[in-house]
């Protein structure tokens, strides 16, 4: 059996509480158990060595070997050009979902007595997901229109040559003053193909292309 023993260092961390991955953390006790079943030894656990948003990494040593194994309490995801710790990409994931930001995250943590990311962290994450919903939206949109095209082409579906393809609209435009000016920003459109029943978005302002009419 591992006896695990605490270590007073000062490069380590020893307090509040953590979220971890079970698979990874199933994965470390058969690491710290063969090896301690190898080497004939006790395992003393160390803390937290490093600590990144909400995930960290553990470590624990060999009293025989002095042989030190860490943990990382949650699995790296590619997003971008950069890899995160996945259990940060949920938190942001999380607020954006429910129309929070990091303020909201880090009290909801904090009640918990769980560290929260730093402000330059969650915005910066955001920003990066931002980019991935972009790009998955923008592939997604142009598939499913290729679909619907290639299926009205084979069924003949054409107006002057040209793809009919057969759709469902819907949307909703706010106000922001009385009765029916219909004049904010946040205008959407949804629409739907028949055949793929995959959806299309467009919105009354775009950004980028107010940007790029000013630049000419």
């Amino acid at each position: 059996s591992i006896m695990i023993n605490t270590y007073t260092g000062q490069l380590y961390t020893l307090s509040g509480k953590r979220i971890i991955s079970l698979k990874l953390l199933g994965d470390y006790i058969q690491e710290l158990t063969s090896h301690a079943a190898t080497c004939g030894c006790q395992i003393q656990f160390l803390g937290e060595s490093r600590r990144t948003g909400i995930s960290s990494v553990l470590a624990a040593r060999c009293i025989r070997c002095s042989r030190v194994m860490k943990m990382h309490t949650s699995e790296m995801v590619k997003l971008g050009k950069q890899s995160h710790y996945s259990s940060n990409i949920g938190a942001v994931l999380g607020q954006i979902a429910t129309g929070g930001g990091g303020a909201h995250l880090g009290e909801q943590l904090m009640s918990m007595d769980i560290p929260s990311l730093s402000a330059c962290s969650f915005v910066n994450l955001e920003r990066s997901l931002g980019i991935a919903f972009e790009e998955l939206v923008t592939e997604q949109l142009l598939l499913a229109g290729k679909q619907e095209q290639e299926y009205a082409i084979s069924n003949n579906s054409t107006s002057e040559g040209i793809p009919a393809c057969t759709v469902i609209v819907d949307g909703g435009w706010s106000k922001r003053s009385p009765k029916h000016s219909y004049i904010a920003n946040s205008g959407v459109g949804v629409i739907f193909g028949t055949h793929t029943k995959k959806l299309g978005v467009c919105n009354k302002y775009c950004s980028i292309c107010s940007i790029a009419r000013h630049k000419n």
